[in-house]
């Protein structure tokens, strides 16, 4: 059953992907490319006293590249710079050493997997 939510997740995202598109004058742009598959992924933000005022997503790849950054950029929107970075130091501890799942903060729960 936590297996179709997931995948319902993912396939919403995938399906209807949040905050797609390139900003015109963005203040960072944040180019990633997997090189064992070829996805790709272009973030743009505007950044307004120290928060992420906006955020886009522009790229190709598999279903999960898309909605994994989709979900990304929904987590991040409105964050502090500061919060932004540990939301991404707990995602790659949780991705990368294994660290627990629920040790995640709130913002990112629904990236974790069952």
């Amino acid at each position: 059953m936590t297996d179709d939510l997931y995948r319902e997740v993912i396939l919403d995202h995938y399906r209807h992907p949040r905050n797609m598109g390139k900003l015109p004058q963005p203040d960072i742009c944040v180019n990633g490319v997997n090189p064992l598959c070829g996805d790709a992924i272009e973030l743009t933000f505007i950044v307004r006293d120290g928060r992420i005022d906006d955020i886009k997503m522009a790229g190709n790849g598999c279903s999960i590249s898309q909605s994994s950054a989709s979900m990304m950029t929904e987590a991040l929107k409105g964050k502090s710079l500061v919060d932004s970075a540990g939301l991404a130091d707990a995602f790659k501890k949780m991705m990368l050493e294994n660290a627990p799942a629920d040790q995640l903060p709130e913002d990112l729960e629904e990236l974790a997997f069952p």
